[in-house]
């Protein structure tokens, strides 16, 4: 959801997962497990470890290799799957709510368009891949309605600028969900709930069934995990708006030997979504509805060399479909246009192979990402005036070629230095680069600073559309970012964090639309916008072994600098950007009794502008007001079953049935009640 609405948008990293599976040697332990980390070894899986802090302490997310968060110049947040499921989270958008940063706006219920603007960058300015492999259309944003925790192990969630390592759409951060690994003994995990709701805008109630299961284990060097879930839901609104969703998942690992580690992964995602509103939340439609289909497939290799040098490969292939139907309402339905059909197909196909030399003190990495995309887009209408019909081809290529050196000159300060150089068929070369460094002082606390610069490429539609006044051009250049922040964090205990950040993102070129053309030749986008938005992150987390903690507030100044073509209330200079709250917060927590747990998870989002579609035009901005949601889930053993064989689920959305709009003129559902059970054979 870009909410600049002049700018219009039709909506590659290699062997992440394997890079923490592949031990350090000693000359790079340093900048991996540094003191603070003594006592856990490293190479224990980090979902078996004692969980007595919400957060593990390795990530690979922000610089490809396995790095101690101590070591980072940037903010990390990491979520276990277990912590997800403990606290009854069922989509990763419900996940990132509780991110720093992370404003997650869904217009209205379940399935409707749900977008993330992190840091208040827009949100076609988060990368997100699913196993290492890129989801977004190149220069687009993603929907995140889909993407649910099925068979999800752990996201990672990078806050600032990481162009310099993924390329395009990297601009305010990346999100990368790592699926299950198979561990252990076979195991089988079954698991379903019943939910009842009311409906927000009606008195009577709808329904939803939810259920999972997944399959995992490994048997000598191999290891495997398949899975699927379903989610059905007839709808928070009164009408036509059924919802389905369809996921599987599977990985194959093969470890043929200790310094070789081979992997194919892949997932799909269906969904079939209903909706009766219009632009500005209208119930008017009896039979609209979004076809939608996601497939990621990627291998990953990796082989140490040597001693000294590691090289990791990494190609994977994504396929978006979408089909946005609406036929007749009813025989009578003959005015203006009243039928229609719009799709879209994208396929991408992304290589990423690099090497590193683990050295004294530092660990230099040399890499070669390739990215290949093609698509097309089809439409059709009846109305009144007749028949119309239209449609066009894409393909682009682009080759991105990074540097990046991780020093560890002194024993508790780290360096991180990144450079990178796209060469793209649209808009030529682009260079980002990312300078960063982390400071461990004696007494527990830890100074951190980067500056970097990110980019977003062009969409298909923005270079090369050509529908009615909607031309695309060639000519333009990336959007492009420039970022600094500022941080500290510091241990008052081994069992509590706390942390502080300041950032400041400066956003030039952006691609704008306009019908007010000089010619009718002329293209209707170009490079004039420009933005800012700067903020601070407080965090806290910490627990002890039964209870488990985290916290975090944001303020968050937004600002348009520079209009460029915009004449609407959407962007309009010294005004803030939209769907942006100043203040934000979330407390998540878990009480871990002997045979259960109870989570809870409680969201505040304060004032935020938006646009009202639904007054007369000129459309005027409004300032929707703040709200609060809590989330409780709890699980239990059932006695009688042997251990925790089968656990007894129940879950509450929106506890309180706080009455809101994330976005305006769209309500959000109400209170939501789940029920179920959970089943696990083997080894669980």
């Amino acid at each position: 959801m870009n909410t600049r609405r002049h700018t219009r948008s039709r909506r590659a990293p290699a062997g992440l997962a394997l890079a923490a599976a592949l031990a350090l040697p000693a000359s790079a332990a340093v900048l991996a497990w540094p003191a603070s980390a003594a006592g856990q070894d490293p190479a224990t899986p980090v979902e078996e470890r004692q969980d007595t802090f919400a957060l593990p302490e390795v990530v690979v997310t922000a610089t490809r290799v396995p790095l101690h968060r101590d070591a980072l110049p940037t903010p990390v947040t990491v979520l276990t799957g277990r912590e997800l499921r403990e606290r009854g989270i069922r989509t990763v958008a419900e996940a990132l709510r509780g991110v720093p940063g992370a404003a997650v706006v869904r217009a209205g219920t379940h399935g409707a368009q749900t977008s993330l603007f992190l840091r208040g960058g827009e949100s076609n300015y988060v990368k997100v891949l699913v196993d290492g492999v890129p989801v977004n259309e190149p220069g687009g944003s993603i929907d995140f309605a889909d993407l649910s925790t099925d068979q999800v192990e752990r996201i990672e969630v990078v806050r600032g600028p990481v162009s310099v390592l993924y390329g395009t759409d990297a601009v305010a951060g990346v999100v990368q969900i790592f699926t299950r690994r198979g561990r252990g003994v076979p195991s089988l995990v079954l698991n379903a709930t019943g939910a009842r709701g009311d409906r927000p805008l009606g008195d009577d109630g709808y329904g939803a069934v939810d259920a999972e299961a997944t399959l995992s284990g490994s048997a000598g060097p191999v290891a495997y995990t398949v899975g699927g879930g379903r989610f059905w839901t007839d709808g928070s609104l009164p009408f036509n708006n059924e919802r389905s969703l369809s996921v599987g998942t599977a990985r194959l690992g093969w470890t043929p030997a200790a310094a070789t580690e081979l992997a194919l992964t892949t997932r799909y995602t269906g969904s079939v979504s209903h909706f009766p509103t219009d632009g500005a939340g209208n119930l008017v439609d009896e039979n609209a509805f979004l076809d939608r289909r996601l497939w990621t497939a990627g291998f990953e290799a990796g082989h140490r060399l040597s001693d000294v040098f590691d090289a990791r490969l990494q190609a994977g292939i994504a396929t978006n479909r979408q089909a946005s139907i609406d036929a007749p309402d009813d025989t009578g339905d003959t005015s203006g246009v009243y039928a229609s059909e719009l799709t879209s197909d994208l396929d991408r196909r992304t290589a990423d192979a690099r090497i590193s030399a683990e050295l004294p003190r530092a660990i230099v990495t040399l890499g070669v990402a390739l990215d290949w995309s093609d698509g097309s887009t089809a439409y059709t209408s009846e109305s009144e005036w007749g028949p119309f019909e239209a449609g066009a081809d894409y393909d682009r290529a682009n080759r991105g070629y990074y540097l990046q050196v991780l020093s560890n000159p002194l024993d508790r300060l780290h360096f991180t230095l990144g450079g990178r150089i796209d060469d793209n068929d649209a808009f030529g070369t682009f260079e980002t680069y990312r300078l960063g460094a982390a400071w461990r002082l004696p007494w527990g606390t830890r100074l951190r600073g980067a500056i970097g610069r990110g980019f977003r490429e062009p969409t298909f539609g923005e270079t090369f559309g050509s529908g009615f006044g909607d031309r695309g051009s060639p000519t333009l250049l990336p959007e492009r970012s420039l970022s600094r922040e500022i941080g500290l964090e510091h241990d008052p205990s081994p069992r509590l964090r706390l942390g502080a950040t300041w950032f400041d993102q400066r956003f030039s070129d952006l691609i704008q639309f306009t019908f007010a053309t000089a010619d009718p030749d002329d293209p209707n986008y170009y490079n004039v916008g420009g933005a800012r938005a700067a903020g601070v992150e407080l965090t806290a987390e910490g627990g002890t072994e039964r209870v488990l903690f985290s916290a975090g507030y944001t303020w968050l100044d937004t600002e348009v600098l520079d209009p460029g073509l915009a004449t609407d209330a959407s962007f309009v200079e010294g005004e803030s950007l939209l769907r942006r709250p100043t203040h934000s917060g979330s407390l998540a927590g878990r009480y871990r009794v002997d045979r259960g747990v109870f989570g809870l998870t409680l969201t505040l989002v304060g004032e935020r502008e938006d646009v009202d579609f639904g007054a007369a035009f000129p459309f005027p901005r409004v300032t929707l007001p703040p709200y609060a949601t809590l989330d409780v889930a709890a699980e239990h053993a059932v006695p009688g079953f042997g251990g925790d064989a089968v656990q007894a689920i129940l879950r509450v959305d929106n506890l309180t049935d706080a009455g809101y709009e994330p976005v305006s003129g769209f309500p959000a559902p109400g209170r939501l009640v789940h029920l179920g059970v959970r089943i696990v054979t083997g080894g669980g």
